[in-house]
């Protein structure tokens, strides 16, 4: 059994793409796990880590998928700061807490302090070099004219025909041992991943907004790149620098 893994990290779009790997356990009856799994053939793992690696099967293709890091503060800020479920994630309460007094110059400092882990030992440490998975950037695929049919391609989940609903349910029968049978290659057309884009699309995951369209009381606050270009002062980028020095352009993006 080959599994299908998305890893993702901290404030990189991961709600976004975990929807679409639900939507496709919907249409095909594969098993899905939100969570390492070792027997599941659809994983989500939201924060990946170079060494949750260790914890898959040989027997796997991925998507990895990262953000601009400084665009990942600017996201980080907003979302911890109003909409982030905090449950029992006591360090987000404080940390929210102190963001809602101070002013938005002094919570990006603040930021960058509690997003040290996700960017350095999450972010930084990645193999970016693994065959198995492939690489892409928030930048990319979240512009409207995106091709997803790269991701589905990649992870074998692509074919010209649409699949035929009785594999599906007759897996969902199989997942409840109510059934003999496993189709475990089944495929989505064209047609089936233009569904899936559009009903997780950030219009549609927004209530209506554009994308640009800002509502800082919403999970999906804007879906643009860029941000950090206008929101961070000659301090900020000084000490986004020092602090974290390497990680642009380990990850592909540049200063200019």
């Amino acid at each position: 059994m080959t599994q299908r893994i998305f890893f993702g990290h901290h404030k990189c779009a991961s709600s976004w793409m975990s929807r679409i790997f639900y939507s496709i356990q919907k249409r095909t009856g594969l098993t899905i796990s939100y969570g390492a799994s070792s027997d599941m053939e659809l994983v989500i793992v939201p924060n990946a880590s170079f060494d949750w690696l260790e914890k898959v099967s040989t027997d796997y293709k991925g998507v990895h998928l990262v953000r601009d890091p400084r665009d990942v503060i600017i996201s980080g800020y907003f979302s911890h700061r109003n909409t982030h479920r905090i449950r029992d994630w006591e360090n987000l309460a404080k940390h929210r807490k102190v963001l809602q007094e101070v002013d938005f110059n002094e919570g990006l400092f603040l930021e960058m302090e509690f997003s040290t882990y996700f960017l350095m030992e999450h972010m930084y440490r990645w193999n970016y070099q693994n065959p198995k998975v492939l690489e892409l950037k928030f930048e990319e695929v979240t512009k409207l004219d995106y091709d997803f049919t790269e991701i589905f391609q990649f992870l074998d989940l692509h074919t010209p025909e649409k699949t035929l609903n009785t594999k599906k349910y007759l897996n969902k029968l199989n997942n409840k041992n109510l059934w003999v049978g496993r189709y475990s290659n089944i495929g989505l057309n064209d047609t089936e991943i233009t569904e899936i884009i559009e009903e997780n699309s950030f219009k549609k995951l927004s209530k209506g907004r554009k994308q640009g369209a800002e509502d800082t009381t919403n999970h999906y606050r804007k879906g643009i790149s860029g941000e950090w270009k206008t929101c961070f002062t000659d301090e900020h980028v000084a000490h986004f620098k020092e602090k974290f020095g390497g990680l642009v352009e380990k990850l592909g993006y540049t200063w200019g």
